[in-house]
């Protein structure tokens, strides 16, 4: 409509094998930082081939909720980032250009 203003949406994910940053504008976005393997509630599996003896450790990101998993909403306008120890950090933005500053600043690391 003339002179309203349509706030678009987006969820932006990035990863270069070591580093997972990204950011929510305008749209859900959640996640799961596991520390233990976890039992598929459709199959009993795992999904995941790992070693026993090894530790575990995932971070997931989706924009619905996939299961009944405890799970966190990424705030809204938030930029994040997941180390290579997966170390998961979150930081609110105020706008739009703070958004895409903090994203940017996120993807400099």
């Amino acid at each position: 409509m003339p002179g309203e203003s349509a706030l678009s949406g987006l969820n932006v994910v990035l990863n270069d094998g070591q580093w997972l940053v990204g950011a929510r504008m305008n749209q859900s976005l959640w996640h799961i930082d596991r520390h233990d393997l976890h039992l598929c509630a459709h199959c009993g599996q795992t999904h995941v081939h790992h070693q026993h003896n090894a530790e575990y450790r995932m971070v997931k990101f989706a924009s619905e909720p996939l299961s009944n998993e405890a799970r966190r909403e990424v705030g809204e306008n938030v930029v994040f980032a997941a180390d290579p120890d997966l170390g998961l950090s979150l930081s609110a933005v105020p706008d739009r250009v703070g958004w895409l500053a903090g994203l940017a600043e996120t993807l400099s690391h």
